[in-house]
């Protein structure tokens, strides 16, 4: 499909709102507890050794917490540290391009499925807006949900429904498969998604006849998607994840779940910060969504095999974050996809009754208009969130202060140094982000490494246990966490 004029203005304009929340991260520090870890992990001293990032685990062991695998994002670091070194706006620069490719892939899928470059424009004004982005962008470290979001969509966007694809699109469609999974677990959701659009994207068929047309067009895709798996458990020893991690019950928890993060997707932010008030809002605003989504649903038949991918599409990312058996607010980040593309299928459906003026169509055009209206206004910069900006502060004065005293630090001696900004977090019912965190021990234990690599460092939390036996060589590091430093929920 050859884009169009008005493409050209939907996308442009989804992109620059994009653009115009989020360029306060330029003038950020690397934050988030993992950033520093990851990079001391990815960096690579020459072409020769990339090949090394695909056979060795996420943070290279340095994360206390669990096993993972993303190639993908740590070729990305690996590309930004022989770039920039350690230079904040480098990282930054790339963490809001990950964001401009997201908010065009979902532009790409929406364009593709609903065929209305207004309808897309929805889909991706969504993603560009949307305050959850708040919670991934700034962080360098959570570009992977960004990447996997991203290339999900590539997949999906590029298959053919209408005609046998060729054999370069087949290709493309599984390589984007494939990097959709090495950028982040969450990426396997590509598997039940293709295979979903597959089935019932062309038309109504007989069940055999929906499996055959799953596996015929959706299996090299799904393919790709499973050898990545596959390479993943070969690399970690096992599926990996957190310890908490599990199948069965962690995919219970993650339906139990539901309701949260439909209220986190629709009110991520609260109106009024009344909590009784915002739970109402958050009930009508759920009430609406199900009413404008079968209003589409009865007007339009053709929406129905729509509608029911991303209902695999979104059910499969509760699963999986149920079975991540540590959710965190960003996990919101790869739901906005689908629910995008809802509501650019609801705003699809509006022109066919507008002309009618039915009242169906005012209602689902100002419910969706409402939505967005909400995002932007509490978005960056109309909402200006100071979580980040004060985390990035203390950051940045944090490292000065830990230079400063590793310099006149002799092997074998001991020394501490206050001001560790763990970060803040704000609960769902107070307007704030959920989850900004700066520094915690094994992120300076990184930066160390990074800065001083010559030396032998252990960084320990105060008043922690150090069972460690002592070496000359070795300069122990006592961190002292800010006083008003909380570990978000």
């Amino acid at each position: 499909m050859k884009p169009s004029a008005r493409d050209v203005l939907a996308l442009g304009f989804a992109l620059a709102a994009a653009w115009l929340t989020h360029q306060f991260v330029l003038d950020l520090a690397l934050v988030g507890w993992d950033t520093y870890p990851i990079i001391a992990a990815s960096r690579v001293g020459g072409l020769g050794e990339l090949s090394g990032l695909f056979t060795e685990e996420w943070m290279g062991g340095r994360y206390p917490r669990g096993h993972f695998y993303r190639p993908v994002s740590a070729l990305s670091f690996a590309l930004d540290h022989t770039l920039w070194g350690l230079e904040p706006r480098g990282y930054q620069w790339t963490n809001l391009a990950c964001l401009l490719f997201a908010v065009t892939a979902v532009y790409a899928v929406a364009r593709a499925w609903l065929g209305s470059a207004i309808a897309a424009g929805v889909a991706a004004l969504t993603v560009a807006v949307h305050p959850a982005m708040l919670e991934v962008v700034p962080v360098s470290a959570r570009r992977s949900d960004l990447l996997a979001l991203a290339f999900v969509a590539c997949t999906l966007a590029i298959q053919r429904f209408d005609a046998a694809p060729g054999r370069l699109r087949i290709t493309i469609g599984a390589l984007f498969a494939a990097l959709a999974v090495a950028a982040k677990e969450t990426g396997v959701v590509v598997i039940p998604a293709v295979l979903a659009a597959h089935a019932w994207l062309p038309g109504v068929a007989a069940p055999r006849a929906c499996l055959r047309r799953a596996g015929v067009g959706g299996g090299p895709a799904a393919l790709a998607a499973l050898a990545v798996v596959v390479l993943r458990s070969a690399v970690l020893g096992g599926l990996g994840g957190h310890p908490d991690s599990s199948l069965l019950g962690g995919a219970i928890a993650g339906i139990q779940g539901a309701g949260t993060w439909l209220h986190f997707v629709l009110e991520p932010q609260p109106w009024t910060e009344l909590p009784f008030v915002d739970l109402a809002i958050a009930g009508i605003l759920a009430g609406g969504l199900g009413l404008a989504t079968w209003w589409t649903l009865e007007d339009d038949p053709s929406a129905r095999p729509v509608a029911a991918v991303l209902a695999v599409w979104a059910v499969s990312l509760l699963l999986l974050a149920g079975v991540s058996g540590d959710p965190a607010s960003w996990y919101a980040a790869p739901l906005l996809a689908p629910y995008a593309l809802l509501l650019g299928l609801i705003t699809r459906a509006v022109p066919r009754r507008w002309p009618a003026v039915q009242r169906s169509a005012v209602a689902a055009a100002a419910f969706v208009a409402v939505l967005l209206v909400s995002y932007i206004v509490r978005s960056d910069p109309l909402q200006g969130y100071e979580g980040w900006r004060s985390v990035s502060r203390h950051t940045a004065q944090f490292l000065r202060t830990f230079d400063a005293t590793l310099a006149g630090a002799q092997p074998g001696d001991v020394v501490s140094v206050e001001g560790l900004p763990l970060g803040f977090g704000a609960p769902i019912e107070r307007i704030g982000i959920r989850s900004a965190l700066g520094l915690t021990d094994y992120s300076v234990a990184a930066y160390a490494e990074l800065t001083v690599p010559g030396r032998i460092v252990r960084v320990v939390l105060q008043d922690t246990v150090d069972s460690t036996p002592a070496s000359g060589e070795t300069v122990t590091v006592r961190v002292t966490p800010l006083p008003l430093s909380v570990t978000p929920e």
